[in-house]
């Protein structure tokens, strides 16, 4: 924040320093509109030619150095057949999808030099991922829909399923948005404007309010199969085409690799997979109601509402946990648990060690917890630097590192939540398990066995991905 005496030594009357918080704020978050105000409400101050001095400073330097402007496919639709699909309502795909992003959004910020900000609507897939990106790399961003919240919730992510609905919203309290219209009508004065809807108008809303901040690059970010049917005038390819017109360099995600074989949530697991599990599944146990679990409702560590999502993605009825089948078991710990946090790329080990922890801690921590074990920047999200961090890393101090940070982590949410303290032992139980099994000197004689009873696996819930847990 600007210093107000460096500012007034030769002025008869300070700038008050509320002001001046106010045109920084509105500096750094590029706010030209709130900068214009402030100088129109200046206007009759006292100390007006200085605060009009510094306004011209603060508009001169609101423009970020880079804006990238985002579009992608949204989560398939139930009733898109095979040969429709762009983007699979798969944790695999999503994954993948996060990834491309992700190197993309790190490429924008690696040839910046100044601020860099973020612009893109809020659909299931590819706008919620774009924003969660930049989120986790601290890029500020903006959040623009063609439509109030709950009526583009409906559009536009309600058919995706819960889990993105709830990220919608947790989107929305955190990025305001901005809204460009009541209803999907257009204004009378549009309404005879032939081949044209809100859904087109909002890709060039976006677009134009892109070029208005007067970035010295504009990007467009585009996650796009083109492949695959178009969605129409307000769809990705639409906003490609647009973009390039005016002056936009345009990087194209292949969004092909969604469909890799891979990625869909019956592929064949891999072997080392198939090697995996077993330990996994053995300090999972049965079917689990603990009152104090994290997770909940549980049966064979697959939560009542991991399989709700997972079934509602198969075009499933929703039925109750307890009746999980085994291939159903395979299925969703392979797409959920294996593939996401990319266990598939890591040293032999070194995967279950990390299988272990996104399952009983979630994907996210498992990939922060890899991270700060081979010393790269701590994100969550596993990218160029942590994949090169990975194979240059000693395996074997990597997965003591490892095996320290979770343990610590327990420790602490022990201290931190009284409620938890109960199933500390039941953690460290496992996770000394898991180190007499993949040969951690020391632990030779820690318990290598699963207790099929409900008592004892009561005592070791998955934490899973909720906030609520982190520390």
């Amino acid at each position: 924040m600007p210093d107000p005496k460096a500012h007034t030594r030769d002025t008869p009357v300070a700038v008050p320093g509320d002001f001046l918080e106010d045109v920084e704020r509105a500096r750094r978050d590029g706010r030209r509109g709130d900068l214009r105000l402030l100088a129109h409400e200046a206007r009759s101050r006292k100390w007006a030619q200085e605060g009009l001095r510094l306004i011209d400073e603060a508009l001169a330097n609101a423009a970020p150095d880079r804006v990238m402007l985002f579009t992608g496919h949204m989560v398939d639709a139930p009733s898109r057949t095979k040969d429709q699909r762009r983007f699979p309502p798969t944790a695999s795909a999503e994954a993948t999808a996060r990834e491309l992003i992700e190197d993309a959004v790190r490429a924008e910020v690696r040839d910046a030099s100044g601020a860099v900000l973020g612009i893109a609507g809020g659909a299931s897939g590819g706008d919620i991922l774009f924003h969660e990106v930049c989120e986790a790399l601290k890029i500020p961003t903006r959040l623009y829909l063609a439509l109030p919240m709950d009526k583009f919730q409906v559009s536009s992510v309600q058919r995706a399923g819960a889990d993105w609905v709830e990220r919608y919203r947790k989107l929305c309290e955190r990025v305001p948005p901005r809204v460009l219209q009541e209803s999907e009508a257009l204004p009378r004065w549009l309404a005879d404007a032939p081949d044209y809807d809100v859904w087109q108008r909002n890709n060039l809303w976006m677009m134009f309010n892109a070029l208005a901040t007067e970035a010295r690059h504009l990007t467009l970010i585009a996650l796009y199969n083109p492949d695959r049917d178009p969605d129409g005038p307000g769809g990705t390819a639409h906003l490609v085409e647009e973009a390039r017109k005016h002056g936009f360099r345009s990087v194209e995600l292949d969004a092909r690799k969604l469909l890799d074989e891979r990625q869909t949530e019956t592929a064949k697991p891999s072997a080392a997979f198939e090697a995996a599990l077993p330990f996994v599944l053995r300090w999972e146990g049965g079917f689990v109601d603990h009152p104090n679990d994290p997770g909940g409702r549980t049966n064979q560590g697959v939560t009542q509402k991991v399989y709700d999502a997972w079934r509602e993605r198969q075009g499933l009825p929703k039925r109750d946990v307890k009746v999980i089948d085994d291939a159903e078991v395979h299925a969703i710990y392979a797409a959920g648990y294996w593939y996401p946090p990319r266990c598939d790329r890591l040293q032999d080990q070194l995967d279950l060690v990390q299988f272990d922890t996104a399952v009983n801690m979630g994907v996210g921590r498992a990939v922060r917890f890899l991270q700060t074990a081979v010393g790269c920047p701590v994100d969550g999200g596993f990218g160029p630097i942590t994949e090169r961090a990975v194979a240059a890393c000693d395996v074997g101090t990597t997965i003591s590192r490892y095996c320290d940070v979770r343990e610590a982590y327990y420790r602490k949410l022990a201290a931190t939540r009284p409620q938890l303290a109960v199933f500390l032992k039941g953690w460290l139980n496992r996770l000394n398990a898991l180190r007499r099994e993949i040969g951690l000197p020391g632990y030779e004689s820690a318990v290598v066995f699963g207790f099929g009873d409900t008592e004892f696996t009561a005592r070791i819930p998955d934490i899973g991905e909720d906030p609520d847990y982190d520390i």
